[in-house]
C-alpha cells in the first residue's frame, strides 16, 4: 500500500535510478519478478506469480504506482499552468534517460491534443522526438537546457551519455 508513496518521494528526492531498478528487478520481490513469471496483473504479495500455487490475490491492478511513474518521469509528460488568466496552458516534457533503457516511446492526450514521444540511444547520444499538435506549443527540460517546441515534429539530437 505505500509503493505509490515511495515512488513519489524517490521521484521529489530526484533517485530516478533507484526507481528503474525496483522495477527492472528479476528476482523475487520485484515487479520485474512477477512479469517474468506470468503476472498479468499486479500480484497482492511481492513474491509474485505462482500459477499452479496461488498464495494471494492475482487480480490487482496493473503496475500499480508505476504507471504513473511511466508517464510523468521516464515519458517526463508535465502541465505548465500560466500565472496570468491570458497566458495559454503550455506542454512541458522533462523526459529521463535511463541507462538500462535503450528507447521509450510514449503518448498522451492532452486539452491541446495528442502528445507523443520517442527517444532512441545511438552511439552518439540520444536522438529524440516530441510531436505537438499543431496549435501546441510547450518546451522540453533536458540536463543543462530547456528547449522550445512548436506544433508538429520537434527533432533533438543530443551527444554524449545522459
Amino acid at each position: 500500500m505505500g509503493f505509490p508513496f515511495v515512488l513519489r518521494a524517490l521521484e521529489k528526492t530526484g533517485c530516478h535510478d533507484i526507481v528503474t531498478r525496483m522495477l527492472l528487478q528479476t528476482e523475487a520481490p520485484g515487479y520485474g519478478y512477477q512479469i517474468l513469471h506470468g503476472a498479468t496483473t499486479l500480484c497482492e504479495e511481492w513474491n509474485g506469480n505462482d500459477p499452479e500455487h496461488p498464495s494471494s490475490s492475482q487480480n490487482h491492478f496493473m503496475l500499480g504506482a508505476a504507471e504513473e511513474w511511466f508517464y510523468q518521469v521516464l515519458a517526463g509528460f508535465r502541465r505548465f499552468h500560466g500565472t496570468e488568466e491570458r497566458q495559454p496552458q503550455r506542454i512541458v516534457l522533462k523526459p529521463y534517460f535511463p541507462e538500462e533503457l535503450d528507447w521509450l516511446t510514449a503518448w498522451h492526450t492532452f486539452p491541446e491534443g495528442r502528445v507523443t514521444i520517442h527517444w532512441k540511444r545511438q552511439h552518439w547520444g540520444i536522438d529524440l522526438k516530441i510531436i505537438l499538435p499543431g496549435n501546441a506549443f510547450g518546451k522540453v527540460i533536458l540536463p543543462g537546457e530547456e528547449i522550445a517546441l512548436h506544433g508538429g515534429e520537434n527533432r533533438i539530437r543530443l551527444n554524449g551519455s545522459l
